[in-house]
């Protein structure tokens, strides 16, 4: 009702004025629309309307701002031009465009405004102007015709995105001054008035305090559009949340570059424009945190039903009894710490088979004490060079000594030998079916030492994303003391530390051995302390200064004391968004100094260090280059791209200013460097370089802190990964880039912060990899299904399941399976899936194979293994399981199952993947019957570390690349 009274209002103020009644446009569609003199005024009336719809509600604008046309929209919203104004202005401004139609263009231009000036300012395109700047990376140019149509290619030829505005006029440019005098004359009678609502000019590009006559509004077609500035300078002053007024989004993704920590939607759309859209709007405001007035929507009377119902379709609309005891919060402590535990392997364990030891090229007293134990542990032990064929198979176990060598590269001198050679004996061992275990020295510290070799402490974040890459091939990081401490011979306890880690089955896979204790690495809470922290002061060098990351740490630092920051990037002033940035952090009166540097280049990081003010107090290296690229493709040269800003910058730094007293040195490193992200393996070796960098300026006694950052929202290297919803599926949210960049105030000497949730994501990130790194994190432990737990709906399922036949029961599991699997993948209904149809080719991946799990765990009262969907991959086999464990058969002995397994294969031959998990199934059982029901029992060579079904299917999952 809102929208129409204002509508014909609007229609009321506009037809003595051009003749046509809106209402009449609207009816009649394209025919009308394709006229220059009716789109203005239509989408003016239709503005207005929509706003006043939106108010309506109790949602009214907390400031205005109007693009080009939508001023008039902005002007009447805000009270500074009645209807009958701004329908004058509108209609002034639109008939004037008719005269000039077919003379000029204009052009989209995916480009920053100050390149797009510089293009301008050749000879050849001397009839065009920058007509509107949308944001930091598009513009819109206007003028000749011709010139326009020339220019669109010009820049396509330079690989920069263009496209014509379907339009004939160039407006905002030279080309629409033959209609000034007409125009004048139209809004002779114009009058404003003060808005009532805060209004932000896109002519002048600051707040419309007065009110404003004719001149502006000729100003308003013939002068460019500030419109990115603007929207910047609001998002500065505290505005978290912009609706664009429209009957379709155009500038909803320029909002998104202006204002990357905005909320952002739209109103219509197009096509979209009946009741369904505009309440689709409304709920994008309410779930963003704007209050609703839902009483208005109208109900002719009627009332309003708690929620939808429809009487065909029935959906549930809250959560199933199977569901109700489930929590509805989730941990959102983000402060972590990583740790080190003691480690007890089982004792006595013994090498068998033959073991490849691949030794560096450069000598070290280490290869020959590890390769002597191994020996003398029972291992029959073969040795191969850097760069030398690995044995094809047969090989028990692999370990590398690759790191040792912290030689230079020789053609990528940022990148050590080691860490170059361990990545090609990855890629070597592609079909060696055989666990790599990789071996450092004083890459990590676990005590009072310090890490002795930055060199090496790469490799460590390379191996977290090879165990996730390459599961099924993976055995762990261990590090050793040096050669001759702690009796580290062929016979000392370190040594005989390692063989026992090697021969165990406890999954530890990134330990430290030290004075005969193995260490297993730990993430663990770390809560917030009381302890003041840094507090900026003076001068702040931020690395990676223009981009998102050091732009958030900017403008804290410039909030909680510092004076000044210099913004050091490869690309300097250059840099997308950087004088934005630039011109808002020197309104608070900070000096900003923004310069172009390589941090791998000596001289230019030189450079930078002479021009650093007297005043310097703290360093933040933010730098960073993103990744994706798995191990497999990983070659020394992109090694070196990724790395070398991050290493060799933290190194030069770190040598130029060490005679400078510093408050702080933070370094920003990444989860993928704490427990591995796949195809990141460069940019994990550089977190964990940085790391242990920390580390070492620590006992040296100078201050260093390393933050491990998870991906942040509206920005960053991870900003795609963040948005796309592929993260938040596995329970890693985007970080809030304000609440992150606070815990630089309290932050201890490390520190990981990461928004995750732990319940969602610790069974995902265990289907991929196994490993003790984050059991401190796990509520409670997630084994095989244990017994029935004893709730109501549990009990009556099971009860029920028990009076009838195996084959009705597995039936009505299927049923209770289908409801289930339609909730999980997003489908209406599933009894049309055939029950033997494999999950894999319905849709379900690791992830959603979790999100079954739970289900069936709520409804069943089990406690099934997170493996569950890839261990019985038809609903008609997990049916089959369930029925098993809900109402076991106690008559049935161990010799009966065997029987009825061998009946089940008796004249069946069972498919690939079938097939070699019951080998290695049964080759599991056979090693444990021989060994007399020991744990300690070693595995035989190939098969998986652990002998629990939950170790066992994450090995074979991992051997079928299904991980």
């Amino acid at each position: 009702r809102a929208f129409a009274d204002r509508l014909r209002e609007c229609d009321a103020a506009l037809l003595p004025l051009t003749g046509f009644s809106v209402e009449a446009v609207l009816r009649g569609g394209d025919d009308w629309l394709a006229r220059v003199e009716v789109v203005q005024p239509v989408l003016w009336a239709v503005g207005v309307a929509l706003t006043a719809w939106w108010e309506s509600f109790g949602v009214v604008p907390a400031a205005v701002v109007g693009h080009s046309q939508g001023e008039m929209v902005a002007a009447v919203v805000a009270g500074a031009l009645t209807v009958e104004d701004g329908a004058r202005v509108v209609a002034a401004r639109s008939g004037a465009l008719v005269g000039l139609d077919g003379h000029g263009g204009m052009a989209s231009v995916g480009a920053t405004p100050d390149d797009v000036a510089d293009w301008l300012a050749g000879p050849e395109w001397a009839g065009l102007v920058v007509a509107a700047v949308n944001s930091p990376s598009q513009v819109v140019v206007a003028g000749e015709r011709p010139l326009v149509e020339a220019f669109v290619p010009w820049c396509e030829s330079r690989a920069v995105r263009a496209r014509l505005v379907g339009v004939g006029y160039a407006s905002h440019s030279p080309q629409v001054e033959p209609a000034r005098e007409a125009v004048s004359a139209a809004l002779g009678e114009v009058r404003g008035a003060a808005p009532r609502i805060p209004w932000y000019s896109t002519v002048t590009g600051e707040q419309v305090t007065e009110s404003v006559d004719a001149a502006y509004w000729w100003s308003n077609l013939r002068e460019q559009v500030r419109f990115a500035p603007v929207v910047e300078k609001l998002a500065a002053n505290g505005f978290r949340l912009f609706a664009e007024v429209s009957g379709h989004p155009v500038l909803t993704m320029a909002l998104e570059q202006c204002a990357p920590d905005a909320g952002i939607w739209g109103t219509l759309r197009r096509g979209e424009d009946g009741p369904a859209g505009r309440i689709r709007a409304l709920g994008e405001a309410w779930v963003r945190g704007i209050e609703v007035d839902w009483r208005a929507w109208p109900t002719d009377g009627r009332r309003l039903p708690d929620l939808p119902t429809y009487p065909f379709q029935h959906r549930r609309y809250w959560l199933s009894p199977d569901h109700a005891g489930e929590p509805l919060t989730r941990d959102t402590g983000l402060r972590h710490t990583v740790g080190w535990a003691p480690v007890t392997p089982g004792a006595g364990a013994r090498l068998t088979g033959r073991w490849l030891v691949v030794a560096p090229a450069v000598p070290h007293p280490l290869v020959a004490a590890v390769t002597a134990h191994l020996a003398s542990a029972g291992a029959d032990v073969v040795t191969a060079g850097a760069g030398d064929d690995v044995p094809p198979g047969g090989t028990a176990g692999v370990v590398s000594l690759l790191a040792l060598d912290e030689r230079p590269h020789p053609d990528h001198p940022a990148v050590p030998r080691g860490l170059a050679d361990t990545v090609s004996l990855v890629q070597m061992l592609d079909g060696v079916d055989a666990p790599l275990w990789i071996v450092t020295s004083g890459a990590v510290a676990v005590g009072g030492e310090p890490v002795r070799s930055l060199a090496q402490a790469q490799v460590w974040g390379l191996g977290r994303v090879a165990a996730l890459e390459h599961p099924g091939r993976w055995g762990g990081l261990v590090d050793l003391p040096e050669a001759g401490a702690d009796g580290l011979t062929a016979t000392g306890p370190a040594a005989d530390g390692l063989a026992a880690l090697l021969a165990a089955t406890g999954g530890e896979d990134q330990i430290a051995l030290r004075d005969g204790q193995p260490w297993g690495r730990r993430l663990r809470p770390a809560p917030a302390t009381a302890e003041a922290g840094w507090r900026p002061r003076g001068t702040v060098l931020i690395t990676g200064g223009t981009g998102a990351l050091g732009g958030h740490t900017a403008r804290w630092a410039v909030r909680n004391g510092a004076t000044g920051v210099v913004l050091a990037g490869l690309r300097g002033p250059d840099a997308p968004g950087a004088e934005a940035l630039r011109a808002e952090l020197a309104e608070t009166g900070a000096q900003v100094t923004v310069v172009a540097c390589d941090l791998t280049v000596r001289e230019q990081v030189d450079s930078l260090v002479a021009g650093l003010p007297a005043d310097l107090s703290a360093v933040v290296h933010a730098a960073g280059v993103a990744q994706d690229t798995p191990v497999a493709d990983l070659t020394a040269a992109e090694t070196a791209a990724v790395t070398g800003a991050r290493v060799t910058g933290a190194l030069l730094l770190d040598e130029l200013l060490a005679g400078t007293e510093l408050d702080a040195f933070v370094v920003f490193t990444s989860v993928a460097g704490v427990w591995g992200t796949a195809r990141h393996p460069a940019y994990a070796a550089a977190d964990a370089f940085l790391d242990a960098f920390a580390d070492r300026r620590r006992a040296q006694g100078r201050p260093a802190t390393a933050v491990a950052w998870s991906p942040w929202a509206g920005g960053g290297i991870a900003a795609t990964a963040a948005a796309d919803g592929s993260l938040l599926r596995l329970g890693i949210r985007p970080l809030d880039p304000g609440r992150a960049v606070a815990e630089l105030a309290a932050a201890p000497a490390s520190l990981v912060v990461a928004d995750v949730d732990w319940a969602r994501f610790l069974p995902a990130f265990g289907l991929a990899r196994t490993g003790r790194l984050l059991s401190e994190l796990e509520a409670a432990a997630d084994r095989g299904p244990d017994r029935p737990e004893d709730t109501d709906a549990a009990a009556a399922l099971r009860d029920r399941l028990a009076a009838l036949p195996p084959e009705d029961a597995e039936r009505e599991l299927v049923d209770l399976l289908w409801g289930h699997i339609a909730a999980v993948i997003g489908i209406s209904r599933a009894d049309r899936i055939p029950p033997d149809r494999a999950f894999r080719e319905i849709g379900f991946d690791s992830v959603t194979a979790v999100e079954l799990r739970n289900r069936v765990n709520a409804s069943t009262g089990l406690r099934c293994p997170a493996t569950l969907v890839f261990d019985h991959p038809t609903p008609a086999a997990l049916a089959a399981y369930l029925r098993i464990h809900m109402v076991p058969d106690n008559s049935r002995s161990v010799l009966d199952e065997l029987d009825g397994i061998e009946q089940r294969l008796t004249g069946s031959t069972p498919d690939t993947i079938t097939g070699t998990k019951l080998r290695i199934k049964l080759r599991s059982l056979l090693s444990l019957l021989d060994a007399g029901g020991s744990e300690a029992s070693a595995a035989a060579p190939g098969t998986p570390s652990g002998d629990s079904d939950d170790d066992l299917l994450k090995f074979i999952d991992s051997q079928l690349g299904r991980a």
